[in-house]
């Protein structure tokens, strides 16, 4: 077990009691703005969270998945109302009580495998020794793990430097790595600008963003999760019937134009319910990590499926 799954190991045993102290008190929850996560944007801006609780509501910003999951273990966070499948599958096959509550987005044309506009490199087995960069554990580290399987290879075949996804995308940019994973904002600039896609998650991943909290929340208090819901729900339908003014929020949040933003949501879709096909491909996912030695031992992930109790 690597530094970090101990510490998550650890942080399980404080989590019961984090959770005790601040259940009467204010709720956290993880705030993502990237790649467009628009709900989030919205969600905030409005104080619908806060407004179904009916209390006081912490923003805490968290870049990568296992910041998130380590931080929603310890009960420093109540809810991740939007993390990647994969840290999800690694902590809980690690012993994380974790339960997924619905779907945040898919969007798996917005995940893309980066070269610069001159690279020679085309197909999987020419990433052979070259250094890629992107944030470990996340559909990024995901796609680059599949695309490399279509040629018998594995992530141990390059050299992969984790990096966040800005880092990554400004490195490719100076020219110090050969491959960049980069998504969102970042990914679609690069692309327009006329960098080599690669290959994108289309056909590969999901792309599933996942709303996630612990077992003893969906146990001890089914309330809240239902107000966490019922807040998502609302945020969606605000986004339906203002879409102009949650594009202008996103835009401002995002530092983008409008236009920007408007170009990108076709790449996304935020519907909440977990769909046949959803299951289907977060199984996919968690079985290959699981060949591939990602993770200690397989789940089942509908076993983590939830909703709150009456």
């Amino acid at each position: 077990m690597n530094g970090h799954l101990k510490k998550l190991a650890a942080a399980l045993l404080l989590s019961l009691a984090a959770l005790s102290a601040r259940a009467g008190g204010k709720i956290a929850v993880t705030y993502i703005t990237p790649p467009l996560n628009v709900p989030s944007m919205v969600e905030k801006r409005l104080g619908l969270f806060a407004k179904h609780f009916g209390r006081p509501v912490e923003y805490v910003v968290l870049r990568n998945g296992p910041e998130q999951a380590h931080a929603l273990a310890a009960g420093d966070v109540q809810f991740l109302p939007a993390t990647g499948s994969t840290s999800v599958f690694l902590s809980v096959a690690n012993g994380a009580p974790f339960r997924i509550l619905g779907i945040f987005a898919r969007s798996p044309r917005s995940f893309k495998i980066l070269a610069p506009k001159d690279s020679p490199l085309a197909r999987p087995e020419d990433l052979r020794g070259k250094t890629v960069a992107g944030p470990r554990g996340t559909i990024l580290h995901e796609l680059l793990a599949l695309w490399l399987a279509e040629a018998g290879m594995t992530v141990k075949d390059v050299n992969f430097v984790s990096m966040n996804v800005p880092a990554a995308a400004a490195a490719l940019a100076a020219g110090r790595i050969d491959v960049a994973l980069v998504t969102g904002a970042p990914a679609w600039r690069m692309a327009r600008a006329g960098y080599a896609v690669l290959r994108d998650g289309d056909g590969l991943v999901g792309g599933e963003v996942l709303s996630v909290t612990t077992e003893a929340m969906l146990r001890d208090h089914p309330d809240l999760v239902e107000k966490f819901l019922a807040a998502r729900r609302e945020t969606l339908q605000w986004i339906a019937d203002h879409r102009d003014e949650a594009v202008r929020i996103a835009a401002e949040e995002l530092d983008l134009n409008p236009e920007d933003v408007e170009a990108q949501l076709p790449l996304y879709d935020f519907s909440m319910e977990i769909t046949p096909a959803d299951a289907a491909g977060l199984q996919r996912t968690a079985d290959f990590m699981a060949a591939q030695g990602m993770m200690e031992r397989p789940i089942d992930v509908r076993s983590l499926f939830a909703a709150p109790r009456p």
